[in-house]
């Protein structure tokens, strides 16, 4: 049988598209490059400013820290489920910052694995080095390569009872604007819940 292939030539079999109808390949490639598009401190920069009580107190003050073994869910800015933070005029991975504070400097050309697959997770007994290799192989023994929706997922921006919310706010006169600027999205996935492509119902809770 024929398949069709995505943009970067990879055939779209089966196995190889998620519920969305999305690459499988395409998304571990986007994963790979954002983790090394920002990189961890540089050993001069670890040096000198790792024990800054600035540094320090700016950094851990944005961690919810728990138990010794539970998660610590970085609190402030987040970029695809994962937190970061500016320092200097640079932008760091929290993750990784609490890597290095944890164990010292880490080579550039590898991924820090959670072992918790809690992207915005910054306890350092959850942290491992690996490889690009080694994240993926993580990813599919997991399987975090499946789409999770909803409230389930890292990145969700909602919860059902926000979506209920919308719904009745919309019923009621509300424009998709005015919905989309209240609870800090776009428009585009206020018009994809009224339509029932997003958040459906059956994958309620």
């Amino acid at each position: 049988m024929d398949y069709p292939f995505c943009n970067r030539g990879h055939a779209k079999t089966p196995d190889n598209v998620d519920t969305r109808g999305n690459c499988k390949e395409c998304k571990k490639i986007r994963h790979a490059d954002y983790c090394k598009k920002f990189k961890s401190m540089s050993p001069e920069f670890f040096k000198q400013n790792i024990k800054s009580d600035a540094f320090l107190k700016n950094f851990w003050a944005k961690i919810d820290k728990k138990g010794d073994d539970e998660c610590w869910e970085w609190t402030a800015s987040r970029n695809k489920g994962y937190g970061n933070i500016r320092f200097q005029g640079k932008l760091y991975i929290s993750h990784r910052v609490a890597f290095e504070l944890a164990y010292g400097h880490i080579d550039d050309t590898l991924d820090i694995l959670h072992s918790c697959d809690n992207p915005p997770c910054c306890n350092p007994k959850h942290l491992s080095q690996g490889t690009t290799s080694d994240n993926v192989q993580d990813m599919i023994t997991k399987g975090r390569q499946n789409n999770v929706s909803g409230e389930q997922s890292p990145f969700a921006k909602l919860t059902w009872a926000i979506i209920d919310e919308i719904k009745q706010q919309h019923a009621q006169g509300a424009t998709i604007l005015g919905l989309a600027k209240k609870y800090g999205v776009t428009r585009a996935p206020i018009q994809q819940i009224l339509k029932g492509s997003k958040w459906k119902e059956e994958n309620r809770p």
